[in-house]
């Protein structure tokens, strides 16, 4: 049962509105208080990544092909800086090298059952820098798959026992776990997830039937973060609106009008605008 929530509708710069929005449910388990067992149990009951088939159910598998599938685009790729890694003298043009990634985390690790994941606590610093190098090769293995993701067959999709005896050498279910735990910095649930499925955004069935467009929903697993987020988006601009009202009022200071008639005609520019483009 829903006990509060909040929304917040953005428009993009392109103008397509947004809801932006967060959930109370009188039942829900809270990370730390709960059992992992009983989130866990929780977050399968209400939330998804998985792609039916179109025999178990063509509406949803319509759906989720359609309009779950992450596809990378100039606003999820970000810059991250690495230290080389060859072993030579360093010079000034090695000691940091650009890397491209998804900023949503996309390809996500397949696995066999939803679970939380810790992130890597160890004095070892020799096990811990060979954890990081399994999730380097686990990153590299998901990039593979990832370009052939989007022209997906499920019928051709690997068991996640095979996805670790495709490793060479392969890896234990307990060195994969390890590695991805080295890649994350705060506690962090892995839905199950089959190797066709790493681009999958997470949803809740009966909301994407209902809503019919993109969402992706998630649990909350730190409450200052959720804070964060919710006080962002309160406070974000919305720069394409902006930019609709500046053309406006540009616009309409250059036909010689009286300060009130073009603050009257800027609006109704304005309102024309929104309407043209939003409708």
């Amino acid at each position: 049962q829903m006990e509060d929530y909040f929304t917040r509708i953005e428009f993009q710069s392109r103008l397509s509105a947004h809801l932006h929005g967060l959930l109370w449910s009188s039942n829900a388990p809270e990370y730390g208080t709960n059992t992992n067992e009983e989130v866990v149990e929780f977050i399968d009951k209400y939330i998804t990544c998985h792609i039916p088939t179109p025999e178990e159910d063509p509406e949803l598998h319509d759906l989720v092909t359609t309009l779950q599938l992450h596809r990378h685009s100039f606003s999820c790729k970000k810059l991250v800086y690495k230290k080389c890694q060859e072993k030579h003298d360093h010079g000034h043009s090695c000691i940091k090298q650009p890397e491209i990634k998804c900023r949503f985390h996309y390809p996500r690790p397949p696995m066999d059952m939803t679970c939380i994941l810790e992130p890597l606590e160890s004095d070892d610093k020799k096990f811990v820098k060979e954890c990081k190098k399994n999730w380097e090769r686990v990153h590299k293995k998901l990039i593979d798959i990832d370009k052939q993701v989007l022209g997906f067959s499920l019928d051709e999709t690997m068991s996640f026992k095979d996805f670790l005896k495709s490793f060479q050498p392969p890896l234990t279910k307990q060195q994969y776990l390890e590695a991805i735990q080295s890649s994350i910095k705060q506690p962090t649930y892995f839905l199950k997830r089959t190797t066709a499925e790493i681009r999958t955004n997470q949803y809740n069935v009966s909301v994407l039937k209902a809503w019919r467009a993109n969402i992706d929903v998630q649990f909350v697993m730190n409450a200052y973060a959720c804070a964060s987020y919710c006080t962002s988006y309160i406070s974000k601009s919305q720069r394409g609106m902006s930019e609709i009202l500046r053309n406006a009022v540009k616009e309409a200071q250059g036909m010689a009008l009286s300060r009130s008639l073009i603050i009257q005609t800027s609006m109704s520019m304005f309102l024309v605008s929104f309407v043209t483009v939003s409708y």
